[in-house]
């Protein structure tokens, strides 16, 4: 056994020594001391321990062995810098244990390499060294949520942010959803939502809090899931909250310059568009033919610039947070059934005809009039890519948790693989020839996401498109 027990020791990676507490001098090391000192056992064995370290002598070990004579190791593990045979030198991590024995007492010192250790805090100390000097200087706060319990603790700049002294503040993500402007809270805590649930790896968005005199300042919020547990749930979350009132300021004299000059292209347009109606009605007589192609031509390009502007405006005023939602709980049914009756003659220039498929009793918490348009904008969508003699179906299900789902669907060709990433962008359009400004999904998306929802495509079964809008259902 005692052959045993001295093979498990020398196989050990750690440097394990024994040491004459009297005699201040080595009476045994393990193999892992040879191989990490530098040593052959005869080397070490007699002679005395301060011969193991750079950063203690014979007079303090000796010391520090009496203090461990009378009584419990204040420190059971201690650093320390051990020397090799090559005088080099690295950290270790010591553990010492006093053995009483008949022929006196003895000090087994178990000493074990950190090296890789030392390495790896001193780079992350760097690392945050710089990530604080980068947060420094970008005017970022950084923020990390601890979920289970809803603590969050943000960095100094976001009581600066809001208006107050640069100190680290420690609250709870109740707290902070308490300073959300009430018409951007429905967006944020969809996208928590979904980062939680890890629909999304990470979030970035634009909204307002209440800062320390009473207004609104806006700013960016940025997180990412850093933890989950075993079952997937969600531990911990990290970002950045950042300033960005001269962004939005610069942002909101764009929306008035957009604003003055489409309203000053809107009134004498709407002017031109009228006196070419009349003329193309045969107010000034009958036109010949030729002429009354022009006329035609000027018509549709008339309305078409027309629609370009309500569009750009729309947008705008969507993306800028300028738009005053009323949010109630809206059936669903009835909605799609009125949408259907107010999109009819749209659908019926493309030789295609409406149908409504809705579960009743289905709410969501949405603007009536915007979700309107957004089932009108869906519908347009899909009117321009069915066949003749087409169906579109507007349908309404219930979705996730606390969600329903509104989708249009139609009997098209389906949405071409390589124009998947551009499909709610600005001024995106796919090959159609049918008109239209691409900007009619870009509006969809940013209505529904103040509304707290979001937009999204699938390949309807049997080919088509369907564009759906999943928005959050009343409580209860």
């Amino acid at each position: 056994m005692d052959e045993l027990f001295r093979a498990a020791v020398d196989a050990h990676p750690d440097t394990i020594v024994m040491v004459d507490a009297r005699k201040m001098s080595i009476v045994y090391a393990n193999d892992g001391a040879c191989r990490n000192l530098g040593y052959r056992r005869d080397e070490l064995v007699g002679q005395p321990p301060d011969v193991l370290f750079a950063d203690r002598d014979a007079a303090r070990l000796a010391l520090e062995y009496e203090r461990l004579k009378l009584g419990p190791n204040p420190a059971p593990v201690y650093p320390a810098m051990l020397l090799r045979k090559d005088a080099s030198v690295f950290p270790a991590e010591i553990s010492r244990t006093l053995i009483r024995g008949p022929q006196g007492d003895y000090v087994l010192g178990i000493a074990r390499d950190v090296t890789a250790r030392v390495a790896a805090r001193r780079a992350l100390r760097e690392e945050e060294r710089r990530l604080a000097l980068a947060l420094e200087s970008s005017g970022l706060a950084m923020f990390d949520w601890d979920v289970p319990s809803g603590r969050v603790r943000l960095g100094p700049r976001w009581n600066a942010i809001l208006g107050g002294e640069p100190t680290e503040t420690v609250t709870s993500i109740a707290e902070l959803e308490r300073l959300v402007h009430p018409d951007d809270l429905p967006g944020l805590r969809e996208l928590l939502r979904r980062l939680l649930e890890g629909e999304i790896p990470a979030y970035r968005l634009e909204h307002r809090v209440r800062n320390r005199a009473g207004g609104w300042t806006w700013i960016e919020s940025a997180a990412e899931v850093n933890e989950r547990d075993a079952s997937g749930r969600p531990l911990r979350v990290t970002g950045t909250n950042g300033d960005i009132g001269s962004r939005r300021r610069l942002a909101e004299m764009k929306d008035v310059f957009v604003a003055a000059v489409s309203h000053e292209l809107r009134t004498p347009l709407a002017g031109i568009v009228a006196s070419l109606e009349l003329l193309r009605e045969g107010s000034a007589g009958e036109l010949p033919p030729d002429a009354r192609r022009f006329v035609d031509m000027a018509c549709a390009n008339g309305e078409r610039l027309t629609e370009l502007i309500n569009d750009v405006l729309n947008l705008e005023r969507a993306q800028a947070g300028r738009l005053h939602l009323e949010l109630e709980p809206i059936e669903l049914a009835a909605l799609l059934e009125e949408a259907a009756s107010l999109d009819a003659s749209y659908a019926e220039r493309y030789q295609a005809r409406l149908r409504v498929e809705a579960v009743a009793g289905l709410r969501a918490m949405a603007d009536r009039k915007r979700l309107l348009q957004v089932v009108a904008n869906f519908v347009a969508n899909a009117a321009k890519f069915s066949p003749p003699g087409g169906e579109i179906r507007l349908a309404a299900r219930a979705g996730g948790e606390g969600r329903v789902v509104l989708s249009v669907t139609d009997q098209g060709p389906g949405v071409p693989e390589e124009f998947k990433p551009r499909l709610f962008g600005r001024f995106e359009q796919a090959e159609h020839g049918k008109g239209g400004t691409g900007l009619g999904l870009a509006i969809c998306k940013a209505l529904v996401e103040r509304m707290g929802g979001r937009v999204g495509y699938e390949t309807a079964p049997g080919g088509g498109a369907s564009f759906f809008a999943e928005l959050p259902a009343p409580d209860g």
